[in-house]
């Protein structure tokens, strides 16, 4: 089930009086910065972007910034779905907003209407697994965003399948994939693809 950002960040956010500070302060995170001059497709076909199963670590990935500060984020080649690696993130912090973990900053490619996101995700009882994949401007403008339910008490891997629908005025779009609350989450297989 796919949820708006502000179902996912402000539970009852229709009566929070905070809730448009953060969706600002959400936008502002996401805005791109130093972005690849050319970014491949990984193995042909409607592949958007490499290592989406961190067998080359975090190469590409980078820390989502403004984040709590508690998380460690490393790659675990012993708990994974598949392959040599998955992504580990671990919170310290019981907190749920900021988020932590990792983004991938991708320029559009093509006249796509619609992506699709393919992850496996796994956490222990108390974190919560967000992702989340945001469309931008050219000018860094904040369009539209689709996050996905959190997710709890995985104790293996669970296929997640989300989507959105692409502005046509999109340059840009950032892939993050987070942590909420204390605990450890796990992200592998990852596919972005166009249908």
């Amino acid at each position: 089930m796919n949820r708006t950002l502000s179902d996912t960040f402000f539970p009852g956010s229709r009566s929070c009086p905070y809730f448009r500070v953060g969706i600002v302060l959400l936008a502002l995170l996401c805005t791109p910065s130093d972005l690849p001059a050319s970014q491949k497709r990984s193995g042909g076909g409607d592949e958007l972007f490499e290592n989406g199963g961190f067998e080359d670590g975090l190469n590409r990935w980078t820390p989502i910034d403004g984040g709590s500060g508690s998380t460690t984020i490393d790659v675990d080649s012993e708990i994974k779905a598949s392959g040599k690696n998955a992504l580990k993130l671990v919170r310290k912090s019981p907190r749920l907003f900021p988020p932590d973990g990792v983004e991938m900053k991708l320029d559009r490619q093509g006249q796509q209407r619609k992506l699709i996101i393919e992850y496996k995700v796994r956490t222990d009882d108390s974190a919560r697994a967000v992702v989340s994949l945001v469309a931008l401007s050219s000018d860094g403008v904040f369009l539209v965003a689709t996050v996905d339910q959190p997710i709890t008490s995985l104790r293996k891997f669970r296929r997640q399948k989300l989507s959105l629908a692409v502005p046509p005025d999109t340059e840009r779009f950032v892939l993050s994939l987070a942590i909420q609350g204390q605990g450890t989450v796990w992200y592998d297989d990852l596919r972005l693809r166009r249908k």
